[in-house]
């Protein structure tokens, strides 16, 4: 059995990192709308929720890209 380097795992800790990034954006964002909706809380409040759940997305989606990246290169 081969044994992984020292990127395999680097790069195997970023992607996990993605992963618990997006499940908990995702968590807060659908909790912070069920919260923010038995409140009444204001709709640009709750926007804000939307926003950061836009830039958890955009962030995972630039990691996952270069996480492709560095993968693609190293073959």
């Amino acid at each position: 059995m081969k044994v992984p380097s020292d990127q395999d795992i680097a790069l195997a800790l970023r992607s996990r990192r993605v992963a618990i990034v997006l499940i908990a954006g995702a968590l807060i964002f659908v909790l912070g709308e069920a919260i923010g909706a038995y409140y009444a809380v204001p709709g640009r409040w709750m926007g804000l929720f939307e926003i950061a759940m836009l830039a958890v997305m955009g962030w995972a989606i630039w990691e996952t890209v270069t996480i492709w990246r560095l993968r693609r290169d190293k073959e």
